[in-house]
């Protein structure tokens, strides 16, 4: 049976729209359903299209007339003729077939709206995703190739196919380049999706894309660029507005965006950081459209139209909206929907005559990796093209443009409907260059005079402005399209009054950026423009001129107010040319650059970079604060940073501050910021406590304003905990003149809790007082008071004795037994020298018993449980054993048992093998991940350890996605608790009751191939003797390397960019390789791999295959190793006839036993188990190593990594 995917099955939830939500879902066979065949008749297909109110739709043509099987794009000439490129061949051309896919050319001759004539214009393609006109023939995808095809004999039929760029990518079909179409300056844009990993050489150099984007190509001058790389998942929409601006649509994941943010320089294999989207998400989507037709109603001018295939079946439309330098958008009422599970709207586009034409793909199954190529249910026969119109508007007079001569066809350029101006730019590209320049001139100039009549008859209202420079716009436009640069016309448009033709004149600067001669001038001055989409393309330009003085003319928007799409466009710029201002940063120039910029931009620049960059700056005031800030940077550095800027040092020249001033001021700014790192905080905070009282005290004033005023309560102890040092006075009334409120007692008290040991000492009347009228005292003063009672242990008797009075107080009773536990953990100095613990066993026994059985696993009651337990072994040890063992077993069968699990770094073991609980018990366990790769901590029910590790195996074969998406834990009752996936590096708590039912219970981590060996027991018993433990935890092992925090759960394609430039083999420099080999014991792979003859034999010696391995297989190879297992390195599983289970690599096999090692990392167990013993006996698919060992390494650790496996002497 063929799956659905995940990402599919969750299309549905994800649907919206004011007026349909979805339509066809419950029998959408992509979705699980079973396919419907009344729909192959156009006629019933018509009556299950629905327009929106006022809207008609019709039938253009249909497979019933003509060769249109599975349309996939359309396009107009400039005859008014539509094109229609055809794929039955999708998703894969078979052994057996020679595969026929066409251009089709569709003319409706008597003008009734519907096509009555045919020409097939090209044939014998294979899956021609992508098409578009121009230059007297036709751009096709025919992948790995863009052909131009053409019809040189004036028959329509194409008689010369050339491939004209040759290397795009290959590996997904329906991913392959897509969504041609024209930009307004004459280039040819197209899109591919992830997975494809395209080298197209040029005359000017390869190109490469990786993992998706938009390609840029200017066909005269043979030129291709990437215009976007960013990670899409499938583009497969991309249009631009009548100002020039352009929005792109993914199909796969349904997010659409407003396109200009993500133009900037990305020099391969950079890709863009993700970005919100300005519609909202319907997917999959298919064809994109903006509205500009006449015959549609005003109120629908200028909407974002988008298809969607499955679920909502239709055509979605948004309202755009400007906002600030970009856009947002509206959804409004569905164009056009479908209850036919069959319709595919794949495309879309306004045609000559005003109306809107759809390209119905027609197919039950639309996915290629999730069915069979030979499904039967897969159509190859049928397709549509839908017109739309509204039912009380009249049709557009389609222009003349073929035969319109070259003067008629420039004034068309005055046209309001984007795709009419589109296609006369398109027939003006192919007129004599000098005729369409004698043309625009004298188009300009008449643009000119009537400029001129409007001023002498007052008549410029703002109208007539924005269409006058939206003329001049178009004129600039078709410069670019006749590679004719023109500096005069492009500093009118960099001047214009019309703001957006401002910044349609600025993306023009940025393509002519080669031939203008100072461009940075021009683009600096468009960063300072008064209009936020100007300033935007201004620093999408700059990012293109590489250079210092480009990141520091980027930098001048900050003078003005930001916005969302400024600050991304700023980031990636800035970020994109660090290589050339971070080297003015690091040199000893003078003046240094800090001290030439305004302070907002120098603290701009030192923000984008990474700590450990910032750490190795020069001394500077700005560097020094910046470091101060990190709560990443290193202790040391942030001391030296405090030095520095209190000093005296050259770089501080700004008005010299002691350290507490210094702080204190860091301290006011934490105050007010609308979100506080704790870490930053508490750096802070340390640096603050480490000054000297005559420091402290000569800040006084600004303390004790902090003290009083701070908004945090952390702010509060800090500046009250800074006042008592500096005075050496820790009592209340000294830190507290003016307010004694609860709150403000709480502050102090938490300062007392970080005093040094002596103050904290010092203190203790004053904590002591506070229970001496308590009545009417608030019980948070109370709790917060007995913590600090607990916490000074210089007199710990006599601390131990104020909180043993106050356990009388049943008001504040747990809260003193808890402070008692806690100031008992100390050691025996706490217990006072006269004994008097025993009056405190009753109300031990009695707060536990009561206690909810949840609450047993809290701070609070393992401190009760504790302390009872330590009164227990005192009074054992005090009687020689003849008293206590009873209340130390009714101890431990009241509490909770607490434990603690870890992973043995790269053994895939845990550091405990059993435990033992009681029966009904709250049990907490905590798993902290020391290890390189995820782990879970799975308990399941007696018995089932090898049923649950096999399915868990199962399910990660067979629906790896899923497997994921439930932390690899299996669906099934033999599962009773369970973590999720926990990372390296973090820590997971799960919490239960233990089963009613004694019994031995295996725990295990579930994640593919670990069961194994990563198993253990939970014991289960009625009762617990009173010898027993409740706290498990074995000695935290040292990791033989650093233990690392996890950075992300890696995929080949996440990485794929940033191991690829390794392919060409450059030469590693020593620290590269010094770097590659800490980390190559530091990932683990010295346990397994010799490498150089050194290190394990559980897996091949890799200096017998690197020498066939290229980076990307290297990369493969670590994070799937399950795709490729050597012979010699496959798991063999063999259950026995009474339900033994073992599992390793096989050692030998014959007809009288098998041996297997079933511990890799102990090469000398070997188990033999008799052949008459055996039930079955398989071969695992998975590998014996695991995956996820790169999750604590970052991108460039990986290449480091592999750089040492593949050059290491």
């Amino acid at each position: 049976m063929n799956r659905v995917p995940l990402v599919v099955l969750l299309a549905a939830a994800h649907l919206s729209g004011p007026a349909i939500s979805q339509n066809v879902t419950s029998e959408e066979p992509n979705l699980g359903g079973e396919p419907r065949y009344e729909a192959r008749d156009p006629a019933y297909a018509l009556e299950h299209l629905h327009p929106a109110d006022g809207y008609e739709v019709s039938l253009f043509a249909s497979e019933q007339d003509f060769p249109i099987g599975n349309p996939v794009a359309l396009a107009f000439d400039a005859r008014g003729r539509l094109w229609v490129a055809t794929m039955p061949s999708y998703p894969q051309r078979l052994p057996d077939e020679e595969p026929d896919d066409k251009i089709v050319i569709l003319e409706d001759r008597d003008g009734d709206g519907r096509a009555d004539h045919h020409t097939v214009f090209a044939r014998g393609l294979h899956v021609p995703t992508g098409f578009e006109l121009g230059d007297g023939g036709a751009y096709v995808a025919q992948q790995p190739n863009l052909m131009f095809i053409e019809d040189t004999d004036g028959d329509d039929v194409a008689d010369r196919y050339e491939v004209i760029l040759h290397g795009f990518g290959t590996e997904d079909s329906h991913h392959s380049i897509s969504a041609f179409t024209w930009g307004p300056g004459g280039a040819l844009y197209f899109q591919e999706g992830v997975f494809h990993h395209s080298q197209i050489e040029t005359p000017y150099g390869p190109v490469r894309l990786v993992d998706a984007g938009v390609f840029r190509y200017k066909p005269r001058r043979f030129h291709l660029e990437v215009f976007v790389s960013y990670p899409f998942a499938n583009p497969w929409g991309h249009v631009f507005d009548r100002w020039g601006q352009n929005f792109i649509a993914d199909a796969s994941g349904g997010s659409n965006y407003f396109g200009a943010p993500i133009t900037g320089n990305a020099p391969y294999p950079t890709k863009r950081r993700r970005m919100k989207v300005f519609t909202s998400i319907v997917r999959p989507t298919s064809g994109c459209e903006i509205v500009s037709s006449r015959h549609f109603p005003d109120e629908a001018q200028g909407n974002f139209l988008i298809n969607n295939t499955i679920g909502f079946q239709g055509i979605k439309q948004h309202r755009v909206i400007e906002e600030d330098s970009g856009f947002t958008s509206e959804e409004v009422e569905p164009l056009l929907y479908s209850t036919d599970i069959n319709f595919r709207p794949v495309d879309l586009q306004f045609g000559p005559d005003g109306s809107l034409y759809v390209v119905d793909w027609f197919n039950p199954l639309i996915g290629h990796m999730q069915y069979s190529l030979r499904d039967e249910r897969r159509d190859h026969d049928h397709g549509r093209i839908w017109r739309v119109r509204h039912g009380s508007r009249p049709l557009l007079e389609p222009p003349e443009i073929a035969g319109a001569s070259t003067p008629a066809l420039v004034r068309l350029l005055e046209s309001y409907e984007d795709r009419t101006r589109y296609r006369v730019r398109r027939e003006l590209r192919e007129r004599p260059r000098d005729e369409v320049l004698a043309a625009v001139e004298a188009w300009l100039d008449d643009v000119d005079a009537r400029e001129l009549d409007t001023r002498e008859l007052g008549d410029g209202d703002d109208a007539n402005v924005s269409d006058l420079e939206h003329h001049r716009l178009e004129a600039l436009w078709l410069y670019q399209n006749l590679n004719v640069v023109e500096p005069e016309l492009l500093g009118r448009m960099l001047g214009s009054p019309e703001p957006r033709a401002r910044a349609a004149a600025t993306r023009v600067a940025r393509f002519w950026r080669r031939e203008l001669d100072d461009p940075l001038s021009i683009l600096a001055a468009r960063a300072e423009d008064s209009f936020p989409r100007t300033r935007l393309e201004a620093l999408l330009g700059l990012s293109y001129l590489e250079s210092e003085p480009a990141a520091l003319a980027a930098l001048k928007t900050l003078d003005q107010q930001t916005d969302y799409y400024l600050d991304y466009v700023l980031g990636e710029t800035v970020d994109t040319l660090e290589d050339f201002w971070l080297p003015a940063l690091e040199s000893d120039r003078e003046p240094p650059l800090l001290d030439t910029l305004a302070p907002p931009l120098a603290g701009y620049l030192l923000s984008r970079l990474a700590t450990r960059k910032l750490e190795r700056l020069p001394v500077h005031p700005l560097t020094d604060r910046a470091v101060l800030r990190r709560a990443d940077a290193s202790v040391e550095r942030q001391r030296r940073a405090l030095t520095s800027l209190t000093s005296g040092e050259r770089g501080s020249r700004s008005i010299r501050e002691t350290p507490a001033l210094l702080l204190a001021g860091e301290l006011a700014e934490l105050d007010q910021a609308q979100s506080v790192d704790p870490e930053r905080f508490d750096r802070i905070a340390l640096h603050l406590m480490e000054q000297d009282a005559p420091s402290l005290l000569a800040a006084r004033d600004e303390f004790e304003t902090l003290a009083e005023n701070g908004a945090r309560q952390g702010t509060r102890s800090a500046a009250i905990a800074a006042l008592i040092v500096a005075t050496g006075d820790p009592s209340p009334d000294n830190v507290l003149p003016r307010r004694r409120t609860d709150d403000r007692l709480i502050d102090w008290l938490r300062a007392v809790d970080s005093l040094p040991p002596a103050l904290r000492t010092e203190a203790y009347p004053a904590v002591s007082s506070l229970f001496d009228d308590r009545r009417g005292r608030d019980r948070t003063v109370l709790d917060a008071a007995v913590q600090t009672l607990a916490g000074i242990t210089r007199d710990a008797g006599r601390s131990f004795r104020r909180l043993a009075d106050l356990v009388s107080d049943p008001a504040i009773r747990l809260a003193a037994l808890e402070g008692l536990g806690q100031l008992t953990a100390e050691g025996p100095d706490a217990w006072p020298a006269g004994g008097g613990e025993d009056a405190l066993t009753d109300p031990i026994l009695t707060a536990l018993r009561d206690a909810p059985p949840r609450e047993l696993t809290s701070p609070r009651y393992r401190h009760i449980h504790d302390l009872g337990l330590r009164i227990a072994d005192r009074r054992i040890d005090r009687s020689g054993g003849e008293r206590g063992a009873d209340l130390r077993e009714e101890i431990v069968n009241s509490g909770a048992a607490i434990v603690t699990l870890r992973p043995v770094p790269h053994q895939m073991l845990f550091d405990l093998e059993e435990f033992t609980v009681r029966a009904g018990g709250p049990v907490e366990i905590t798993f902290e991940n020391i290890d390189v790769m995820p782990h879970n901590v799975v308990v399941t029910r007696p018995g089932a350890l090898e049923e649950v590790g096999r399915a868990a195996d199962a399910e990660a074969e067979r629906n790896p996605a899923g497997a994921e998406a439930s932390g690899y834990v299996p669906k099934t009752p033999l599962v009773l608790f369970r973590t999720g996936l926990v990372q390296p590096g973090e820590t997971e708590v799960m919490k239960f009751n233990a089963p009613r039912e004694p019994g031995l219970y295996p725990f295990v981590c579930t994640f593919p191939g670990h069961w194994i060996l990563m198993k253990g027991t939970m014991r289960v018993v009625e009762r617990l003797d009173g010898s027993a433990v409740t706290r498990y935890a074995a000695p935290r092992l040292a990791p033989d390397v650093p233990q690392r925090a996890f950075v992300a759960d890696w995929s080949y394609e996440m990485l794929e960019t940033d191991v690829a430039p390794l392919e060409a083999a450059p030469p590693a420099s020593d620290e590269e390789l010094e770097n590659g080999r800490r980390l190559f014991l530091e990932a683990g792979c010295a346990t397994c791999h010799q490498l150089g003859g050194a290190g394990g034999e559980i897996g091949p010696a890799l200096d017998d295959v690197r020498e066939r391995l290229g980076a990307l297989d290297t990369l493969r190879h670590i994070l799937e190793p399950s795709d490729e297992v050597a012979e010699d390195y496959r798991t063999t599983l063999v259950e026995t006839n009474d339900g033994r289970f073992y599992s390793g690599l096989l050692v030998e096999s014959n007809d009288e036993a098998v041996r297997i090692r079933s511990n890799p990392l102990d090469p000398n167990h070997v188990e033999t188990i008799p052949r008459e013993e055996i039930e079955s006996l398989d071969e695992s698919s998975l590998s014996p190593m695991p995956s996820g060992l790169l999750s604590t390494l970052q991108p460039s650790e990986v290449q480091d990594l592999i750089r040492y496996v593949l050059q290491s002497p």
